[in-house]
């Protein structure tokens, strides 16, 4: 029986869970996690250990999946962990998703979308959402369904109303930890409407900003995404089984700003490489003074 301690407590890290803690071949040790606030928590009885600390855990494989699972496995190398203990789950080879999360996304987002046009309010969804609606795959099949606003006034009303709307989900609501370009500490960053489960929902509510030429969004590595202003000029709509979604109307140009001409093909890996409109500050600051000379 090989031990193996699962990396990330993730989307991808719950569904290795679910997925091996039946299977006679491996014993499941614990997790290892970046965020802090997992750190020293269990997850159904499995502690959860930092990073950090994994080269210093006994056992043959740590194992991990998703979209982040190359950065992971760099990590791991860069603490000292032998590139022969680390396992990299191929695409595929994991059930994301289940009928109950297809139905509770696809009923989250419909909600969403009645109660952003009830407010008289914009939004659109993009990212790995849209392109798997693009895909003509049920929405619960991506880790998480982007939805963005473009005015912080629109976050803050959401941040106030969306508890009470969603009283039969979770609403999580994120914060600056310290300034940003556009932001103090203690402004609201981001809010997920989630639930209590393995295969638990994540619709992401995010912010892009005018910067300059430029709408920008917070990524988590404290860089920015960011889009030419243009392409938030309007709005459209795609059809979605019973139902529709409000996009950006120039979404095609979006998807290929952000991951090619080509991103309605499946990548077999995607990394934060793969992004095409990564940047901090200094870089955003740059683009802005260029656009100004044309």
């Amino acid at each position: 029986m090989k031990k193996i301690y699962i990396f990330s407590l993730g989307y991808a890290g719950r569904a290795i869970f679910e997925n091996f803690k039946d299977n006679e071949n491996y014993e499941i040790l614990g997790f290892i996690e970046n965020n802090a606030g997992l750190v020293g928590s269990e997850y159904k009885g499995y502690k959860v250990f930092s990073a950090k600390e994994a080269a210093s855990l006994e056992c043959d494989f740590f194992v991990m999946s998703g979209a982040w699972a190359d950065d992971m496995s760099e990590q791991l190398l860069s603490l000292g962990v032998e590139k022969r203990k680390i396992f990299i789950l191929p695409p595929g080879t994991l059930n994301y998703s289940s009928k109950q999360r297809e139905r509770l996304t696809d009923e989250a987002v419909r909600r969403f979308d009645i109660f952003m046009r009830k407010n008289d309010k914009n939004y659109f969804m993009c990212n790995s959402g849209l392109l798997t609606l693009l895909r003509k795959k049920a929405l619960s099949c991506a880790s998480d369904v982007d939805l963005y606003v473009t005015k912080y006034e629109d976050i803050y009303f959401l941040a106030k109303e969306l508890t009470s709307e969603f009283s039969d989900f979770l609403i999580n609501i994120k914060y600056y930890q310290k300034d940003s370009i556009l932001h103090k500490a203690g402004d609201i960053s981001r809010i997920a409407i989630t639930n209590d489960a393995w295969d638990k929902i994540v619709i992401d509510i995010g912010l892009y900003e005018r910067y300059g030429d430029f709408y920008i969004a917070p990524y988590d590595s404290g860089e920015y995404f960011y889009m030419p202003k243009e392409y938030f000029d309007g709005y459209s709509r795609l059809d979605y089984k019973d139902y529709s979604i409000s996009v950006l109307a120039r979404y095609d140009e979006y998807l290929s700003y952000m991951y090619g001409k080509n991103y309605i093909e499946v990548p077999k890996k995607f990394t934060k490489r793969n992004y095409l409109n990564l940047g901090d500050k200094e870089k955003l600051d740059k683009l802005n003074a260029l656009a100004r000379q044309i």
